[in-house]
């Protein structure tokens, strides 16, 4: 059977190696780290993640690490309800269940299957040079001196700096959208759950909104929640202190109301990062010659789409599916049609989300008190059922699972 190599393990890189595994592919993945990334608080698989990972066989893992998300509650920063999403309704209209889940789990999920189906990551590859070698398919060259030519090239390198973008497009800087996310991860005794404001039965995201600045809190259960502060910023150095980060956040968050100050006081100061967030303009060239863009490196959409590892993972189911109706393997010059047709497919959802994400973003992190006033009153006043069932709309675009029209 063909092989194909992918570069980078990440969520999309590993999704992307199973899918194509128990298809039949020999599958190779390089990756520039010298182990499995960590980077990441956590992540919500929405319906349209899990549905591929129940395709793939691993919704019940998923499930053993993670909560089941039944409510998102939007507040202001005086602790406010401005509305709720009923989340159920969500999981109803598509068809799977919304499962949170720290990103380490979800990462060792992925890649204990990948190592049980075979698949061999290589680490310390980081991807010097690409090299069009026409018919004859692409020739990667890595930093620690070797080289591979594979027929095929699934490119999963990340968003920021991807050697495989640079090939494909000849541009690979991500653009800085103007805020900062400070992320971690909160573990308590069971003596003090009573801080996280969770049932066990009815786990709510709570996401605060104030001016200029954002705080998300996500359960995983009643005592371990991961979050998100964030606050709209010029483009700085990256704070690697996680006590000083610490610090910072207690001062920056300290008239937000509880369980804020709570969280972040009993935060595992390891878990806490600073990032500042970048996207990328959406592009429809996604592939050359032999070589296809995946996850983040085609389509890298900011946290306010909620989407960025759910797309990643969807863009390792469409790949499957297109791959049994093209069969390379059979036909190598039906390489640039099955990538041409991949790109098709998933451009529009993609570009959307990542178009969204942005203006949701300038509405977080606008700082105009009348613009904050009329975004919260609109937030007070909205529809949350039609807000659930354009969700699913959206997100369950391209999917078999979702049944938009259906009532739960």
């Amino acid at each position: 059977m063909m092989n194909i190599s992918i570069l980078g393990a990440g969520v999309t890189g590993l999704s992307s190696a199973i899918i194509l595994k128990q298809q039949g592919y020999d599958v190779t993945v390089y990756e520039r780290q010298s182990n499995i990334s960590q980077l990441g608080a956590g992540i919500v698989c929405w319906p349209n993640a899990s549905f591929v990972l129940r395709e793939m066989g691993l919704l019940d893992q998923i499930a053993a690490h993670a909560g089941k998300i039944q409510f998102m509650q939007r507040l202001d920063n005086q602790g406010q309800v401005l509305g709720t999403l009923d989340i159920r309704k969500l999981d109803a209209y598509m068809g799977d269940a919304s499962f949170s889940i720290l990103r380490r789990d979800l990462m060792n999920v992925l890649a204990d299957k990948v190592e049980s189906l075979g698949v061999k990551i290589h680490f310390n590859h980081q991807v010097e040079a690409i090299i069009e070698l026409g018919k004859q398919g692409t020739l990667i060259q890595f930093s620690n001196g070797s080289s591979i030519e594979p027929k095929l090239t699934i490119a999963a390198d990340g968003r920021m700096n991807s050697k495989a973008r640079l090939y494909v497009l000849g541009e690979n800087q991500a653009k800085y959208q103007g805020f900062v996310n400070w992320i971690g991860i909160t573990t308590l005794a069971e003596s003090d759950a009573k801080l996280m404001d969770q049932n066990k039965d009815s786990l709510k995201i709570c996401d605060f909104w104030g001016k200029g600045e954002r705080f998300g809190l996500v359960p995983i259960s009643t005592r371990q929640i991961y979050w998100a502060g964030a606050a709209s910023m010029p483009l700085g150095n990256i704070e690697k202190d996680g006590a000083i980060l610490k610090k910072r956040l207690l001062k920056q968050f300290s008239h937000w109301p509880e369980p804020i100050q709570q969280v972040i006081s009993h935060s595992q100061v390891e878990s806490i990062k600073e990032i500042y967030l970048h996207d990328h303009q959406p592009s429809k060239t996604w592939f050359r010659n032999t070589l296809l863009l995946l996850g983040d490196c085609a389509h890298a959409p900011l946290p306010t789409s909620s989407q960025g590892a759910c797309q990643g993972i969807e863009d390792a189911w469409h790949l499957g599916q297109l791959l049994q109706e093209f069969k390379p393997e059979n036909n190598l010059a039906a390489i640039p049609a099955l990538f041409e047709s991949f790109t098709q497919r998933r451009y529009q959802k993609t570009s959307e989300i990542t178009l969204a994400a942005r203006q949701f973003a300038q509405s977080l992190f606008n700082q105009n008190q009348e613009s904050i006033e009329q975004r919260n009153g609109e937030a007070r006043n909205a529809n949350y059922d039609e807000i659930v069932k354009g969700m699913a709309r959206f997100w369950g675009a391209g999917l078999p699972a979702c049944i938009p029209s259906k009532s739960p």
